[in-house]
């Protein structure tokens, strides 16, 4: 079988100790005439792994100054393979080839050296290889946590949601019926200052923000409930700066100030568009826009 990548380290590594078992036998001195079967055996296991899976270990698993050793070994154990056993006497072959001007050349290798330097680089493939998957099994651990996380915060700003849509339907019902008696007015027969500065900071946000009703109508899933909530629990909840996980948009449009009846007058110019954005809903549908 022939190596297909990393996928299948521990064949490789099966296939080292094998080679390595292969060269530990008793030396031909005292068992045989000649070490080419003993010598054989390891060339072919060592050979059987570097035949296809080479240039893609080069690239992917070893580091750059590695890949000439990796391309090394495998051209050595590619032209041991292919010679015959008869013509194996000895721990050294000649290796014949041409260079890159078609000149014949060659050179003198141990087969030892390079079946033992094999095994080396199949151990340190599968090193590699554990250390990747086990770098995988952490980020796949750490994603299945955020994933839940994420489930979890999407429960809870469903559950504000709602509330503030409750909210929302008891100011409606109530639409008419709130006296400011009790407010401080400026002059007898107006409205609290609170009410004028929130309208007013309404109007800022139609004319310098671009806030208009058509733009607010485009945001009908309750992202400007979400945003009043955020303003109103500023400066109780967030005093670092940063927007509240049930902020509904991106961080740049997010704007509190350090006076934290700034922050409320936001949150109530907001909570005002949301109503005003349910009414023309409710209008649009043939259905009272006061309810």
């Amino acid at each position: 079988m022939r190596c297909g990548g990393p996928g299948l380290c521990s064949e490789c590594t099966a296939d080292a100790s094998r080679a390595r078992a292969a060269l530990a036998q008793p030396s031909p001195a005292q068992t045989q005439p000649s070490p080419a079967p003993t010598l054989r055996a390891a060339i072919d296991v060592a050979n059987d792994r570097f035949e296809v899976p080479v240039a893609k270990w080069g690239t992917d698993l070893v580091g750059e100054e590695e890949r000439p050793e990796v391309a090394e070994v495998a051209f050595v154990l590619r032209n041991i393979g292919a010679m015959d056993a008869e013509d194996i006497d000895g721990d050294n072959v000649d290796l014949r080839f041409e260079d890159a001007e078609g000149r014949d050349t060659g050179c003198d290798v141990s087969i030892v050296e390079y079946a033992e330097k094999a095994a080396d680089l199949f151990e340190q493939h599968d090193r590699i290889v554990g250390e990747l998957r086990a770098d995988r099994d952490s980020w796949a651990e750490q994603a299945e946590q955020r994933l839940a996380d994420w489930d979890e915060m999407r429960k809870e700003r469903d559950a504000a949601l709602a509330n503030v849509d409750a909210l929302a339907v008891q100011v409606l019902k109530l639409g008419g019926t709130i006296s400011f008696a009790h407010h401080r007015t400026d002059q007898a027969g107006q409205v609290p200052q609170a009410w004028l500065d929130v309208q007013a900071e309404r109007r800022r946000q139609v004319e310098a923000e671009g806030w208009t009703p058509e733009h607010d109508d485009a945001h009908d899933t309750g992202a400007l409930a979400s945003a009043a909530g955020c303003y109103a629990m500023f400066s109780l909840a967030y005093p670092a700066g940063d927007p509240s996980r049930f902020w509904p948009w991106d961080k740049s449009w997010w704007k509190p100030s350090p006076d934290g009846r700034r922050n409320m007058v936001k949150a109530g110019a907001l909570i005002l568009a949301e109503i005003e954005r349910l009414d023309r809903a409710a209008a649009s549908q043939g259905g009272p826009s006061d309810a």
